[in-house]
């Protein structure tokens, strides 16, 4: 029996401080060679629209063995590019239509084949990734370290700090 689980759920039911000590050991894993991924993949097409629009196909693979797990994450877009108002071309993606957006990760037990779950992808996605940076500070910043500095912005920024 498999669950669909939310952003909503995800937001309530999940902390970036559980997050970051989970990432960690994945890493561990991979370097003990009990874990494999397979690189991010982008498909690009153009679409039916004349305008310039292309259309992306994400995918991103994962597999730990403790917990007995693989993760497939796949995201479908729609990709524009727009002027920012100041002569500089922003991407702009969506689903659908702007503002909305599709991507979902399957969970899959190792040990038996069986589908766990299938998650919305827009609060753990930024999870995935700033934890990531968290156990590379964890490991690489300076024990008295008091500050921290991020450059840039946008969603991820967040994720991040």
């Amino acid at each position: 029996m498999s669950l669909l689980i939310n952003n909503d759920v995800t937001r309530r039911l999940l902390a970036m401080d559980e997050v970051v000590p989970l990432m960690d050991d994945a890493f561990e894993q991979l370097g003990n060679g009990d874990a494999a991924f397979e690189m991010r993949t982008d498909i690009w097409s153009p679409t039916a629209h004349k305008n310039g629009d292309f259309y992306r196909w994400g995918g991103l693979t994962g597999a730990i063995r403790d917990p007995p797990r693989l993760t497939f994450r796949f995201k479908s877009d729609i990709l524009r590019w727009e002027d920012d108002g100041h002569g500089n071309q922003v991407e702009k993606t969506h689903n659908g239509k702007p503002g909305r957006f599709m991507g979902f990760i399957l969970l899959i037990d190792t040990s038996t084949g069986e589908l766990l779950a299938l998650l919305n992808d827009g609060i753990i996605q930024h999870y995935r990734v700033g934890a990531t940076v968290g156990v590379a500070c964890d490991h690489l910043a300076r024990e008295d370290a008091e500050t921290v500095g991020v450059l840039g912005s946008g969603g991820m920024a967040r994720a991040y700090v």
